[in-house]
């Protein structure tokens, strides 16, 4: 795995990515939706994310606020495995238990 040395404590290039975004200013970094709803994913975005040609992206949906996160595979087998199991809870019979 690629590393950086700082000082005499080698750290993994992730690790070094967050140190460097937490010393920079905060920035907004743009993209614009095609007609299909497609957008590309900014240079500064795939470098700091580490991303490559077909990876996949997650986004994670919390008190109107959405994150962008390289998906790994371990996301996206679980929330597949777990994508038939939801549909049971959302029934018509599981309507009688909304005001409990």
């Amino acid at each position: 795995m690629p590393h950086t040395v700082m000082g005499n404590t080698p750290i993994t290039n992730r690790q070094s990515q967050r140190q460097l975004m937490s010393t920079q200013r905060p920035s907004i970094v743009v993209s614009r939706l095609t007609s299909k709803y497609q957008a590309t994913v900014p240079k500064k975005v795939r470098d700091i994310l580490s991303l490559d040609a077909g990876d996949q992206i997650a986004f994670e949906i919390s008190n109107g606020e959405v994150k962008l996160h390289k998906a790994q595979s371990i996301d996206v087998e679980y929330l597949a495995s777990i994508e038939t199991g939801l549909s049971e809870w959302s029934s018509k019979e599981d309507d009688a238990y909304d005001d409990l």
